[in-house]
């Protein structure tokens, strides 16, 4: 789980909140065994997963985005956009040359070592 300091980072830099305005939108809401507000949205879709992750897959994350954009706005008074998530793709790891990001899905697996067979 997310620790509390972090979380305030977040509400404090991400949504612009300040002192109890931003300890007030981490606060737990939904659920007593979490830390925060952020992880009441982590451990109802954890929790729903078994169910969520099949037919209706789609509709349920973007009414879950929806619902936890509009939380910040309607809970704490937040009237700026969600952070985006672009920078994460961004990083080195997604890079071309140096990461996972090249080889346009080619890759070459040979020469596969010789499996040794029984002949009992």
């Amino acid at each position: 789980m997310m620790h509390v300091a972090m979380i305030l980072f977040w509400a404090t830099t991400a949504l612009g909140l300040t002192g109890g305005a931003a300890a007030a939108c981490t606060d737990p809401v939904l659920l007593k065994e979490c830390e925060n507000h952020f992880e009441d949205f982590q451990a109802v879709h954890s929790d729903q997963a078994p169910e969520i992750h099949w037919g209706h897959f789609i509709l349920w994350h973007r009414y879950s985005v929806a619902t936890y954009e509009k939380a910040p706005r309607e809970e704490c008074g937040y009237r700026a956009a969600q952070p985006s998530s672009r920078a994460v793709f961004q990083t080195e790891i997604f890079d071309e040359l140096s990461g996972f990001g090249g080889g346009n899905g080619n890759y070459d697996i040979s020469p596969l070592p010789r499996r040794r067979t029984s002949s009992i």
